[in-house]
C-alpha cells in the first residue's frame, strides 16, 4: 500500500523540511514512497529555491497549491510591493527567485521570478483525494451566502457545499484563506474522509483541547488529529521545527499515480 509524507508550510525552512523527511523514513527511491505537500513552499525562510528544486525533482509527488502561491503571484503581476508583501515574506521570495539587483528594476526581477516558477506553480493542484482521506492547503470550498472577494473570516458562518470538487478557482482561493479549526466547529466536514490541512498552526488545536497557550512555552506544534481531520502546520518561522505525517491509503480506483 502506497505510504504518503504529508507536510505543509514549509516557508522556505529547506534545512527543517529535509530533516523532518529524513527522520520520517521518507526514501524518494522507495516507489510505495509518495510525498504530498499542503501548500505554502515560500516565503519568510532563507532558502526557497531549494525548498522548489528538491520538490520539483522528486518523481512521486503532489503540491498543492496555497495562499503564498496566491500572494507571490499577486505580487509578481503587480510589478511593485506593498507593505504586507514584506511582512509576509513574499517580497524575499520575489527578489531571491527573481534574482533582484541594482542592475535591474523590480518588476523586471518580478517577471524573471513568474518565468522561473511558472512550471513548478502549473504544477500545482487544489486537492488530492485518497481513499480516506483529502489533502487540502486550508479547507474544502464551502458555501457562502454573498459575493466575498477574497478569503474566509473568523467569525463567519458557513455551509458545507456537496459539489466542492467542481469548485471555481475563485472558490477554492477563497477556500485557502480561512481558520480551519474554526471550520471544523461548525461540523463542516460533512464528507466521508478526514481532510488534511496546514495553514493555520496546530497549536491552536492543542490549546482548544488541553488548554494551552498557542504561542507560549506550554505550546505544542506537534500534528493535531481532530475529529474528521488531522492540521499538520507546524509555524516554522516560529517553532523551528516541521511536521511530516505519514499515512498509509489507497489511490482513487482509476486516478492518476503519475503526479
Amino acid at each position: 500500500m502506497p505510504k504518503f509524507f504529508v507536510m505543509s508550510d514549509i516557508h522556505g525552512f529547506y534545512d527543517e523540511m529535509k530533516s523532518a523527511l529524513d527522520e520520517s523514513g521518507f526514501d524518494e527511491n522507495n516507489p510505495e514512497h509518495w510525498l504530498i505537500s499542503c501548500g505554502d513552499e515560500w516565503d519568510r525562510g532563507p532558502k526557497p529555491i531549494e525548498v522548489m528544486r528538491f520538490l520539483s525533482g522528486l518523481e512521486r509527488k503532489i503540491i498543492i497549491r496555497g495562499n503564498h502561491t496566491i500572494l507571490f503571484e499577486d505580487l509578481c503581476e503587480r510589478g511593485y510591493y506593498e507593505w504586507y508583501d514584506s511582512s509576509n515574506g513574499t517580497l524575499g521570495t520575489v527578489k531571491k527567485i527573481g534574482c533582484y539587483s541594482s542592475m535591474y528594476t523590480f518588476d523586471l526581477c518580478c517577471i524573471k521570478a513568474l518565468e522561473r516558477t511558472k512550471k513548478y506553480r502549473n504544477n500545482m493542484v487544489n486537492y488530492f483525494e485518497t481513499k480516506n482521506h483529502i489533502f487540502v492547503h486550508s479547507w474544502i470550498p464551502l458555501i457562502i451566502e454573498d459575493d466575498y472577494p477574497k478569503y474566509y473570516t473568523r467569525d463567519r458562518e458557513y455551509h458545507f457545499n456537496p459539489n466542492w470538487r467542481n469548485a471555481t478557482e475563485k472558490e477554492w482561493e477563497q477556500a485557502m484563506w480561512g481558520n480551519p479549526f474554526k471550520i471544523a466547529e461548525q461540523g463542516l466536514n460533512q464528507t466521508d474522509k478526514t481532510i488534511v490541512f496546514g495553514h493555520w498552526h496546530c497549536s491552536t488545536g492543542w490549546a482548544k483541547a488541553e488548554g494551552r497557550s498557542e504561542f507560549g512555552e506550554d505550546a505544542t506544534f506537534e500534528p493535531y488529529f481532530g475529529d474528521g481531520f488531522i492540521s499538520i502546520d507546524a509555524c516554522t518561522a516560529h517553532s523551528g521545527k516541521c511536521n511530516v505525517v505519514v499515512i498509509e491509503d489507497e489511490f482513487l480506483e482509476g486516478s492518476d499515480e503519475s503526479c
